[in-house]
């Protein structure tokens, strides 16, 4: 399957024709509206705790209720532009919010630095696409979790995020397979293979579930259940082949398949789109190190076109640790302290009382932002203030 829209293996943006000019002219409205709903939220929470022990009911909500617009406004205006996966993240925090109008006692510190974080990664993952960097949405998971829980949320996994437009396509298969029947001995083996995988890794009964999928496949008429069972086999094979994870949503993949399975024999003929693009989702992610270890997932991959997706650890917090605000602050310290010590190395003997106040900025940005770099700052203010003290040129 071929798509004109960039993946993360060059630039994974979720934009119809890659045009990134719309992004930019809604960034800074998209920035301004974060920044505002996150200062509105906290708000409220010192109003919050200095009203408790009294009557919390009283407290005046009208903070909150600025934060969900102010979010409401900025879920269009990315929707607009034409990032739907991204979006999603802030169709969480507008929930996570407006639950908070409704139960106010639920707005807590902890859940405003939650979607704060959230609103700083949204801002950098923005800012990466815009620079034409090689991101991926799915990047934005941990916070996405992080939003979705304080609404306990029934679905948090991180294929939500992945940016590929559902499709049934059957993959060609150069490996063949005894049909099997959805019969007591097949329940037998699901039943005691899914078992070992919930708990961890397990080889073996990855296997068997692989060859069992094939089986189940080779025995369906039909289109869409023969292609669901081919990318359930798929997905055993790359567990089979320790080629992901042992998370829970690995894991709990399954024990979905296994729900499937019990559905499908009481004769329920509807399969499930959502679990077979999280299967597939897993299948992108598996990547062999020879095709022909794994001709299964291989065909998958090939029929999906899952080459263009570069696999992401998504419960890496790859964005949103640190604020915007005082990465920009570090940004302008760092500048303005090369230029004042180039002037110096140049001979501006002027310089010698700026370039030690600047350079004390940029240590206290450097121990705000990294405060294992304390050695680092120590050793810098130990360099410039040899410096200053010899009253020469860096260069003499």
């Amino acid at each position: 399957m071929q798509s004109s829209v960039l993946n993360s293996t060059a630039a994974e943006l979720d934009l119809a024709v890659n045009d990134l000019g719309p992004l930019a002219w809604v960034l800074d409205e998209l920035r301004k509206s974060l920044d505002g709903a996150a200062k509105a939220i906290k708000r409220f929470v010192r109003e919050a705790e200095a009203a408790r022990g009294s009557d919390l009911a009283a407290v005046d909500a009208s903070q909150l209720r600025i934060a969900r617009q102010q979010l409401h406004q900025a879920v269009g205006a990315l929707e607009m532009v034409g990032l739907a996966r991204p979006a999603l993240l802030l169709r969480a925090m507008e929930a996570a919010v407006q639950k908070f109008v409704q139960h106010p006692e639920q707005c807590s510190q902890d859940a405003a630095t939650k979607i704060e974080r959230a609103s700083f990664a949204l801002t950098e993952y923005l800012e990466g696409v815009l620079a034409d960097k090689p991101v991926s949405a799915v990047s934005l998971f941990p916070q996405y979790h992080d939003v979705q829980e304080l609404v306990r949320a029934d679905r948090i996994h991180p294929a939500d995020l992945w940016a590929l437009e559902w499709r049934w396509l059957e993959p060609e298969l150069a490996v063949t397979a005894e049909p099997r029947n959805y019969d007591d001995s097949a329940r037998a083996v699901l039943d005691q293979s899914v078992l070992p995988l919930m708990k961890g890794r397990a080889p073996q009964a990855a296997q068997n579930l692989k060859d069992l999928s094939l089986g189940f496949s080779a025995r369906q008429a039909d289109r869409q259940p023969r292609t669901f069972w081919k990318i359930a086999a798929a997905y055993f094979e790359a567990v089979a082949h320790d080629l992901l994870g042992s998370d829970v949503y690995v894991r709990r993949a399954a024990s979905r398949i296994l729900l499937q399975y019990a559905a499908l024999g009481k004769g329920d003929t509807a399969i499930s789109e959502r679990l077979a693009q999280d299967l597939l989702f897993f299948c992108a992610q598996a990547v062999a190190a020879r095709a022909s270890d794994t001709p299964v997932l291989s065909a998958v991959r090939s029929a999906y076109g899952l080459n263009r997706f570069k696999p992401v650890d998504y419960e890496l917090v790859q964005f949103g640790r640190f604020d915007p605000a005082l990465l920009a602050q570090a940004r302008k310290r760092i500048t303005s302290a090369k230029e004042t010590w180039s002037a110096l190395s140049a001979g501006d003997a002027n310089k010698f009382k700026s370039v030690a106040d600047q350079f004390s900025l940029v240590t206290d940005s450097l121990l705000k932002l990294h405060p294992t770099s304390e050695p680092l700052a120590q050793a810098l203010t130990r360099a410039v203030d040899t410096t200053v003290r010899s009253a020469q040129s860096p260069l003499n």
